[in-house]
């Protein structure tokens, strides 16, 4: 059996696409929609996780710390040199894995640049 939870967060960043033959190319502005989806093959069985794959709350702050500080509000060319959305799920993506819990996998990164389009990285 496999057992997966995912958390959903939002944050606002400007970019522009400097590669990009089309309205992208100018700076505009997002509010981003971000998805982590993580599993494990058991359920905790000790301590205040008992019963849980992950804490909502923990995931919370390691995605907080590590990849919405960084974002939320920014620039993202003064991060990446071509800010795509999927540039910036394999960032996020290979940020958040090395920082899970050991026996935690990072099944999913999807990141909704608009209410209609949508970037998904998985292993």
């Amino acid at each position: 059996m496999k057992y997966s939870v995912t958390k959903r967060f939002t944050f606002e960043a400007a970019h522009h696409l400097p590669y990009h033959k089309g309205l992208c190319q100018r700076v505009h502005g997002h509010g981003f929609k971000l998805e982590i989806t993580v599993s494990n093959t058991h359920l905790q069985d000790t301590g205040s996780d008992k019963g849980m794959v992950i804490d909502f709350r923990n995931l919370s702050q390691l995605v907080s710390i590590w990849i919405l500080s960084c974002l939320d509000h920014e620039d993202l060319n003064k991060l990446f040199e071509n800010p795509t959305a999927e540039e910036m799920s394999v960032w996020i993506y290979e940020t958040i894995k090395v920082r899970l819990p050991r026996d935690i996998t990072l099944e999913k990164v999807k990141l909704w640049e608009t209410e209609d389009n949508f970037v998904e990285v998985t292993e």
